[in-house]
């Protein structure tokens, strides 16, 4: 599995964020919130998983696994923002299982996990939800209203300790712990541009 590395062997000592998903499309929300990562949270990357099949949506997107990708790069126009598809590589794609795989791969790397608010009130039910929990730190950031089933949600009641940070707040991903970050919200989502751009057909 080597050979699949989505980071140089020497890699060492340098925090990276991870964000998971279909990416169907990539847009300025994702962009966006990695731009924050990278910016306020001491990050050195951040790196989109682009999966060739989200395990709990519906929607089958393995297909255009290499032009979602494609795109996913032409949207983010940062160099410090890597596009990978490694998962392409692995039996599953459950969010665990590859994190799992990535952190054998460079065991000296402190990965970090970064994910919309939307996805809190439903990480609970996700594979291994409290393996990830307890091996990575997460950073969670604002999303619509989201924010308000923060405090009330499984992953926070497991964690005990989330805090909510403010805009401009810097994070220190060195301390483990779940962080959620209040910031400029970017109301557009995926769905939205694919069922325009349906219809403008």
């Amino acid at each position: 599995m080597s050979k699949y590395r989505i980071l140089p062997i020497n890699s060492s000592k340098i925090s990276i964020g991870l964000l998971g998903g279909s990416f169907n499309p990539a847009h300025e929300g994702h962009v966006y919130i990695s731009n924050q990562a990278l910016s306020r949270c001491g990050l050195n990357k951040v790196i989109w998983l682009v999966t060739p099949q989200n395990p709990i949506k519906s929607l089958n997107t393995r297909n255009s696994l290499q032009k979602r990708a494609d795109l996913a790069r032409n949207a983010s126009q940062n160099p410090n923002i890597l596009i990978s598809v490694i998962e392409k590589y692995f039996n599953n794609t459950y969010t665990a299982n590859s994190l799992k795989r990535i952190k054998l791969m460079h065991p000296n790397v402190n990965f970090v996990w970064i994910m919309g608010a939307d996805n809190v009130t439903k990480f609970n039910k996700w594979y291994k939800w409290k393996w990830i929990a307890d091996n990575f730190d997460i950073l969670i950031f604002d999303r619509e209203d989201n924010h308000k089933f923060i405090h009330t949600s499984k992953l926070n009641a497991y964690t005990k300790h989330m805090k909510v940070l403010k805009y401009k707040k810097h994070f220190d991903t060195l301390n483990k712990n779940t962080a959620f970050i209040k910031l400029r919200k970017v109301n557009i989502s995926s769905t939205e541009i694919r069922n325009k751009n349906e219809h403008n057909r």
